[in-house]
């Protein structure tokens, strides 16, 4: 995946922030990424999830017993079919669903929380992490999605169907978002009452798996 791609693109890892759900990066933060004045170099925290992301893959594809494509150097940058401005590089897919639905792939997602910054895993998906795969979702055709954290001591996987209540509201609001911002490279407001945030729906997930080592 070029990172030409990426270039003037709402991405997954951007679309949260795009709508004021990401608590690590504004919507002013991710405009300015978006079209490249500004650049995110990686701290410690995403150095340690790239680095750990094979032994998430491991441990997942083990406990869950499920093969996994399109996972670390063979991941790939999809386009939604509809809307050119929107693309996504999910983690990878699953080769069938995990629950007994249907035979189709789905979504995978890791997140590897940092120790070092007391990081942990959670009891719920957050907002961004939840929009992320909605919106991966979404551009990749697929029904369902594994929200997995990893780190040496547990794994917890969530699944998430898709939403297409939520997805609608957020694809209208990137839509505008695009035109009237990243299109004509106009730096948004802050939310307020005249510029608000999109009113999504609650957040609708399950835990089918979760172990401690």
């Amino acid at each position: 995946m070029l990172s030409k791609d990426r270039d003037g693109r709402i991405t997954g890892s951007s679309a949260g922030a795009c709508m004021g759900v990401n608590r690590n990066c504004n919507r002013k933060q991710a405009f300015r990424r978006i079209i490249g004045i500004e650049k995110f170099e990686g701290n410690e925290a995403t150095q340690w999830g790239s680095d750990n992301e094979v032994n998430a893959l491991n441990t997942f594809e083990s406990n869950l017993g499920v093969i996994c494509e399109e996972v670390l150097d063979d991941q790939q940058f999809h386009i939604h079919t509809k809307h050119n401005f929107l693309g996504c590089t999910p983690d990878g897919f699953t080769l069938w669903s995990i629950l007994p639905i249907d035979n189709e792939r789905s979504i995978i997602e890791f997140k590897c929380p940092y120790p070092d910054w007391k990081g942990r895993i959670p009891d719920e998906p957050r907002p961004d992490y939840y929009a992320q795969v909605q919106f991966n979702m979404e551009i990749c055709g697929c029904t369902e999605s594994y929200l997995t954290f990893y780190m040496p001591e547990q794994i917890r996987v969530f699944r998430i169907a898709h939403d297409p209540e939520y997805v609608k509201i957020m694809l209208e609001y990137l839509e505008d978002f695009y035109h009237t911002f990243i299109e004509t490279k106009t730096e948004p407001p802050r939310f307020s009452k005249s510029s608000p945030k999109p009113t999504l729906p609650e957040m609708k997930w399950e835990i089918i798996y979760d172990r401690q080592y």
